[in-house]
């Protein structure tokens, strides 16, 4: 069993918590474990909570991964709209279940159709696009 905790620890707690040191601090300086500073401090109704701080920290981190995230699906947008516009090569291999496919006014590839079938209505760029932007205005 360890010493018995005397006078001198609690009071040095008590001035510690009053100084802001958290409780590893104080257990490293008066030399016993941090159960046993946290079970000193509840005894003086002292707490070791740091509410407001922790809650600052946690919605700093929240809003840093929603920006994250709101970034990386900007990218990912940016990227499928390069893929959606680029021309598409004609090729035996460029066929999907025997239907070949071919590309459309806006370089998209469209299932080839037989001329029996209603026309498609005219397919436009979406507006938010700077790369369908840009092929809109050199037409």
């Amino acid at each position: 069993m360890g010493r018995p905790i005397t006078e001198t620890d609690r009071r040095a707690v008590r001035r510690h918590h009053a100084a802001g040191m958290t409780r590893n601090a104080i257990a490293k300086k008066i030399k016993r474990s941090p159960s046993t500073v946290s079970n000193l401090a509840a005894q003086m109704d002292l707490s070791f909570e740091r509410g407001p701080e922790v809650i600052a920290a946690i919605e700093a981190r929240r809003i840093d991964l929603a920006a994250r995230r709101a970034q990386d699906l900007h990218d990912d947008a940016e990227k499928l709209c390069v893929q959606l516009w680029e021309p598409m090569a004609s090729s035996p291999a460029a066929t999907a279940n025997g239907t070949r496919l071919i590309s459309s006014a806006h370089g998209s590839p469209t299932n080839a159709r037989s001329s029996s079938s209603p026309p498609r209505p005219a397919r436009r760029a979406p507006s938010g696009c700077v790369r369908c932007s840009e092929r809109s205005a050199r037409r």
